[in-house]
């Protein structure tokens, strides 16, 4: 049997304190959006950025849609996202939304009559904090996703800016709506069991981003915005 000699140790010791130490960044968590929406609101979800931004690239917004009696998986999802929740689990930026089987939110503008998808499935992130984007999102800036209209707008200060769209294409190629027809959602791949002439809702998650990649910041704790009826 080989005895280990203090040399040795003081070779791995020093070993694991450079590895432990050493190559691995620290990263600090930025602040997540504010929820300024109500539990009670179900035409509407709304967030606020946080006055402290200048390490936050921007923001993005996850969705899920579920038939409306569907009042225990809703409930149970949101409880996810409920930081006071005992077995609450840490987990930031978009990990915890897409386990969930939220779909990235998308968005479009209307030219005349018609809802012209914009090319966002690679626009990262969704909401910018660059104020030269389309669209961004600027400290303590309130921003509202309203459906008491048909297909939906988001709107930033009182202002409607876009109009949301979900994860999903047409025939055509296009980002489709929320539509306030069931029978436009059933047997999409977002459409959760939806079916058609069934009422259904909608809820909505947010988190700050930032790019690890380039930033010792890391994405905020996604902040559950509430469920929208439909």
């Amino acid at each position: 049997m080989k005895t280990v000699t203090f040399n040795t140790m003081l070779i791995i010791f020093i070993s694991i304190l450079f590895i432990t130490s050493c190559g691995l960044p620290s990263y600090s968590v930025v602040e997540a959006p504010i929820k300024t929406s109500t539990d009670s609101e179900t035409v509407l979800v709304s967030f606020a950025a946080p006055s402290d931004h200048s390490n936050i690239s921007g923001y993005e917004v996850y969705y899920k849609i579920y038939p409306a009696s569907n009042e225990t998986e809703i409930k149970s999802d949101r409880e996810q996202f409920n930081i006071s929740n005992s077995s609450y689990t840490f987990e930031f930026g978009s990990k915890k939304p897409l386990s969930l089987g939220f779909r990235r939110l998308q968005y479009g503008e209307l030219s005349g009559n018609t809802l012209e998808p914009q090319d966002v499935f690679l626009s990262i992130p969704l909401i910018s904090n660059d104020i030269t984007a389309p669209i961004n999102l600027q400290e303590n800036d309130e921003l509202e996703i309203n459906f008491s209209s048909t297909d939906g707008r988001i709107i930033i200060n009182g202002t409607t800016v876009w109009y949301p769209l979900r994860y999903i294409k047409d025939i055509d190629g296009n980002l489709k709506t929320f539509s306030s027809n069931s029978g436009d959602i059933e047997g999409d791949d977002d459409a959760n069991g939806v079916e058609s002439s069934t009422p259904y809702s909608i809820s909505f998650v947010a988190f700050s981003y930032v790019s690890a990649i380039i930033s010792t910041y890391q994405s905020s704790v996604p902040v559950f915005l509430g469920t929208i009826s439909r």
